[in-house]
């Protein structure tokens, strides 16, 4: 062999050595890296809140732990978990189910080699009861937790003054509710649940209670105008209350909302269900129980559209009628108290039993047919009753005079009239003020009418006769009497049907001793007394005898005597009437057997008819002074003549007379006004400055030294210091011989024909 070859073996020889050696210290390093690791020990299990904890002591130079589960129902053992160990010596299994039996063991392991398996700890794993709530119940605190599944029961405890109770044990895992009695009205509890199987135990934690609150006893469900109320007593330490509702088919509660007293009005219910109520107290978040004693109601609405009015001897009401409804109670009050006066099927009632001028005030609920009610109408109509007037009717020449005793308690009064071919009560007068009578000018002649007249108070119109007044307006004439330079001119009208002929009457002062003054042909409608008694009334009245013997009597006219050849004065006052100056001034002019003309302001006669009534029953004259004091100067024709229109017909209403005349306000006149007035307009010859002096001195002054016969007087009757110049100054001019007359009789004595549109300023 070669030195070459020498060598390449020894070197081969030295490799395969090294590779040998080589590969036993790999060996060796293998085989060294288990050695040492020990098992753990005290391993140990407890049930966690949802799942199982594991725990061992700490092996010296251990790299880490692997953790096993078996099933010791049955299967193999399972590998759940690994921890180095730096992460501990504590292992939780989430995944163990509730209620098996686990046996776990844990391994140590340091590089490739694992110890020998620890020792085995065994469990039955129970997961903790959590609690639903804890609520004051019924007498109670109700106490309800989620099931532990795979328990064979549960034990409830209580903390109270730092002891722990145990207040019972429930068997079976299903059963999760409990309520404890021993409880007192505000006061607070601990409680805590576990879980059991065997000797097993679940976790559990105490879990505070609110406040107990004692449920509310309840009282009632009833009716009331917005919806069902219910009541219940309340409790001494709730801060608030929830009402739940259940309609008749429903199977769950719905919360309504919260009360601060004993009462909650549903008001989102539907007319004729029923619904079931009960109620819940609330202290701190605390809910009480409830009363399981429901109280129950079938809702009808409150009826509505009350209505009340005078008709037939007593007061009619009427209302809406409610769906659901049987029957309706009615309920009167006078005074403060409410009374029960009747049961109706139908949603209208007369009640009879009342007084004259005296208030009612009435309600009415609706019944079903088991006597539950509804609430009131909220409504509330009251009405005064005013009785039926008597009422008589006359047929006078153009038109039917209807006359009523008058009511101290009115305001005004309503005239109705009915026909055989108009058979509805038809309006044919509204009356303003205390006036007793009217005339219906609308009647036609030959035609049979009922009247009936309500007396108004305020807003309500009183009862009325349903039979009426009736008569036939028949075919007399208007007679009519009016001073003339000869004496009283007396006219007629024709009658409306043939007349053989006309007898006239007279009688003179305040008597009715009527004489037959002379009979007249059927084709006369006139006759001048030439010798009428001066400064009394004059009184005429016209007998008709028709064709077949029947005798017929007109309206009496009268006319007050005024001599021509004496001196004579028109008082005139302005912007009237004024019940506390107008009536002294009556009063003087009565007491110096006077008249004068009063210029009205129409808007006044809504307060103060009474005085143009007493006016026009004395002999003065009511004239026309506009509607509201409208200046001429300062409107147009279309105002100017509703102005004057309004204000006579609202005057004929009341004295059953048209005005004649009228006065322009301020004394404004002009050609388009005069036009559109359509009356004779006065003026005045002597103005005595009373508005603006406003001094009774001044205005006698004024008059004594400046009258004449003939004189047009400007006053205005709205001043004291006016009233006391006409109380002195009556007396003087008929001492100095001044007859006191209307401006028409002054015209007419001294035969000036006033004609429409023009101004007059005296009687010269």
């Amino acid at each position: 062999m070669g030195e070459v070859a020498l060598n390449r073996t020894i070197r081969t020889a030295f490799l395969a050595l090294a590779l040998v050696v080589a590969v036993m210290c790999v060996i060796a390093v293998i085989a060294n890296a288990g050695i040492g690791v020990a098992a753990p020990e005290n391993v140990a299990v407890r049930n966690g809140d949802n799942g199982v904890f594991v725990e061992w002591s700490p092996v010296e130079d251990a790299d880490g732990y692997m953790i096993y589960r078996k099933g010791l129902s049955g299967g193999g053992k399972d590998k759940v978990g690994k921890l180095s160990a730096d992460e501990g010596t504590r292992f939780f299994d989430e995944a163990a189910k509730g209620g098996n039996d686990y046996e776990y063991t844990v391994k140590a392991y340091k590089g490739m080699r694992k110890s020998k398996k620890s020792n085995e700890a065994e469990i039955t794993y129970l997961s903790k009861p959590a609690f639903k709530y804890v609520l004051s119940g019924l007498d109670c605190m109700e106490l309800v937790w989620d099931i532990s599944h795979g328990a064979d029961g549960y034990t409830i405890y209580k903390r109270e003054n730092d002891k722990i109770i145990k207040l019972a044990d429930i068997n079976g895992d299903s059963i999760c509710a409990y309520n404890d009695t021993l409880v007192k009205e505000g006061e607070s509890y601990e409680y805590t649940v576990v879980a059991r199987k065997g000797e097993a135990r679940s976790n559990h934690e105490y879990k505070k209670s609110g406040v107990y609150v004692k449920a509310p006893h309840l009282i009632s469900a009833k009716n009331t105008s917005d919806g069902i109320e219910v009541s219940w007593k309340k409790t001494g330490s709730a801060d608030e209350y929830v009402v739940f509702r259940k309609a008749d088919g429903e199977s769950r509660w719905t919360r309504l909302g919260p009360s601060y007293s004993s009462t909650y009005t549903d008001e989102t219910v539907k007319g004729g269900a029923r619904y079931s109520y009960t109620v819940r107290a609330v202290k701190g978040g605390v809910y009480s129980g409830f009363d399981r004693n429901a109280v129950k109601s079938v809702y009808i609405k409150a009826p509505d559209g009350l209505k009340a009015s005078n008709y037939n001897n007593g007061i009619s009401i009427s209302w809406n009628p409610c769906q659901g409804a049987d029957k309706y109670n009615v309920y009167r009050k006078t005074g403060d108290s409410w009374s029960l006066i009747g049961v109706v099927d139908s949603p209208r009632f007369h009640d009879a039993d009342v007084q004259d001028d005296k208030n009612y005030t009435y309600t009415i609920k609706a019944k079903t047919g088991n006597g539950n009610l509804s609430g009131y109408d909220e409504t509330v109509e009251s009405r005064a009753y005013i009785s039926p007037l008597n009422i008589s009717a006359e047929s006078l020449g153009d038109g039917i005079k209807i006359t009523w005793a008058k009511k101290a308690s009115a305001t005004g009064y309503v005239v109705y009239r009915k026909s055989q071919e108009s058979p509805k009560w038809t309006v044919v007068k509204k009356i303003s003020g205390n006036v007793n009578y009217a005339v219906d000018y609308g009647a036609e002649r030959g035609k049979d009418y009922t009247y009936t007249v309500r007396a108004v108070r305020g807003d309500t119109q009183g009862s009325y006769s349903i039979t009426g007044f009736s008569l036939k307006h028949l075919p007399v004439s208007k007679l009519t009497a009016a001073p003339s330079p000869e004496g009283i001119s007396v006219k007629w009208t024709k009658a409306a049907v043939e007349c053989e002929e006309y007898i006239l009457y007279k009688a003179t002062g305040k008597g009715e001793n009527w004489q037959e003054v002379d009979t007249f042909g059927a084709d006369v409608f006139s006759y001048v007394d030439k010798a009428p008694a001066y400064g009394v009334e004059n009184k005429y009245k016209l007998k008709l005898v028709l064709e077949d013997g029947t005798e017929v009597e007109s309206q009496a006219a009268s006319a007050y005597g005024i001599d021509p050849k004496k001196p004579m004065v028109a008082l005139t006052y302005d912007d009237g009437p004024n019940p506390k100056t107008t009536n002294r001034i009556l009063d003087a002019l009565e007491k110096a057997n006077g008249r004068a003309t009063f210029f009205i302001v129409g808007e006044r006669l809504d307060d103060y008819g009474a005085c143009i009534e007493r006016e026009a029953a004395i002999g003065c004259e009511v004239a026309n002074h506009t509607y509201n004091h409208v200046m001429f100067n300062n409107a147009d024709s279309k105002t100017i003549r509703e102005q004057i229109s309004k204000t006579n017909n609202h005057v004929r209403d009341i004295t059953g007379k048209m005005p004649a005349l009228a006065r322009a306000p301020g004394g404004f006149t002009g050609e388009n006004p005069k036009a559109d007035v359509g009356m004779p307009l006065i003026h005045w010859s002597l103005d005595t400055m009373d508005w603006s002096s406003r001094n009774a001195d001044s205005v006698v002054n004024n008059i004594k030294t400046k009258v004449k016969d003939g004189d047009i007087i400007l006053m205005h009757d709205l001043y004291d210091s006016t009233a006391d110049a006409t109380e002195e100054i009556l007396p003087w001019l008929v001492a100095e011989g001044y007859q006191i007359v209307t401006v028409s009789e002054m015209m007419a004595v001294k035969g000036i024909d006033m004609q429409p549109g023009e101004v007059y300023y005296n009687a010269r």
